[in-house]
């Protein structure tokens, strides 16, 4: 009919502060540098300025080299800003940390239209085809508390949702390690099954760091920090060092730290205490169980008064998980002296 649309170009040049330039030269230009595997560059308008911005994803294994990054390119392009997404902080001046936390998951009691509002349960669902309802809502809602709201673990157990059902999905979960896999072509080496990504996770810690968080997994629930320093720390560092590891492992996103009325406390996302148990020896787990079994204890024995009981509620309530398996443990004992302190 004679009239002309206009969609726009079919290059990557766009126009900013009145120069024409070509993103992908510039994304050329960060692909070049030492441990950058791709890159990408967009225009971004922040209050009304328009600015270009990078996005940087390292090499497998690999920590982007911040500092020396910016230096070079800061050589080849004016007015650069740097968006770098990364597991590890890179302790860089300026640097913020934005945590990811787990997607939440509904407690066993959650009524049908309030499990549906869960990020969590929406992700299975969507991926698995699947609506909830009587008969699957409480297999869907503990298969999302068995994942800890982990996404990744979430979308691998819903491909299987193709040949089970969401009970069986859940029984297979406890019972085969590298049940949670993806034959997705094109998929990293390190995301095809869960037990994978953690290895490749956990492989990019120091020895030292990655022996305490293996030790950490004979925690039930969340732990303290007086409990690390007691139960993980003897025989691998000096106690004061505990908190020190525990930062590590908080900054490689592989603990959790939680605010609570009895203090600070830490916690590791199921999957990654399974893996670790799995990890130790079998000499080491049993002295590290002993180790557990004797603090507990010992926590118990001081805060049997009432003024004790009171003052320290909070901090035993948290404990509960990891009393009881404490009392497992030393139920299995061949000789087992039950004794009131």
């Amino acid at each position: 009919n004679g009239n002309i649309v206009f969609h726009g170009r079919i290059d990557d040049q766009i126009k900013i502060r009145g120069f024409r330039v070509e993103l992908g030269e510039i994304e050329s230009k960060l692909a070049d540098e030492p441990g950058v595997a791709q890159a990408a560059v967009v225009l971004r308008s922040d209050d009304g300025i328009e600015r270009l911005v990078a996005f940087v994803v390292p090499e497998p294994g690999v920590a982007v080299d911040g500092p020396a990054l910016r230096a070079a390119l800061r050589e080849k392009l004016p007015d650069t800003t740097f968006l770098i997404t990364s597991r590890v902080l890179l302790n860089l001046p300026g640097e913020r940390d934005f945590a990811v936390a787990p997607l939440p998951t509904p407690e066993p009691d959650t009524a049908i239209p309030e499990m549906e509002k869960f990020a969590s349960t929406a992700l299975f669902c969507d991926r698995a085809n699947l609506q909830i309802g009587q008969v699957n809502a409480p297999a869907i809602g503990a298969i999302c508390r068995r994942l800890d709201g982990i996404p990744l673990a979430l979308e691998l157990a819903a491909a299987r949702a193709k040949v089970l059902s969401p009970n069986q999905i859940l029984e297979r979960l406890s019972t085969h390690p590298d049940f949670l896999q993806s034959r997705e072509r094109g998929v990293p080496e390190r995301h095809r099954t869960l037990r994978a990504t953690i290895e490749w996770s956990v492989d990019l810690l120091p020895t030292e760091v990655r022996n305490f968080f293996a030790r950490l997994c004979v925690f039930r629930g969340s732990f303290s920090l007086e409990g690390a320093e007691n139960v993980c720390a003897p025989g691998l560092c000096e106690s004061w060092e505990a908190l020190d590891l525990l930062e590590q492992l908080r900054s490689h996103s592989l603990l959790q730290v939680l605010e609570t009325p009895g203090g600070t406390r830490y916690r590791l996302l199921e999957m990654l205490r399974e893996w670790g148990e799995n990890a130790l020896n079998a000499s080491e787990w049993e002295s590290l169980r002993a180790r557990h079994l004797t603090y507990f204890t010992a926590l118990v024995c001081e805060n049997q008064d009432v003024i004790s009981l009171l003052e320290n509620g909070a901090l035993l309530r948290a404990e509960n998980a990891n009393f009881r398996a404490a009392l497992s443990y030393g139920m299995q004992l061949d000789e087992v002296q039950l004794t009131l302190c």
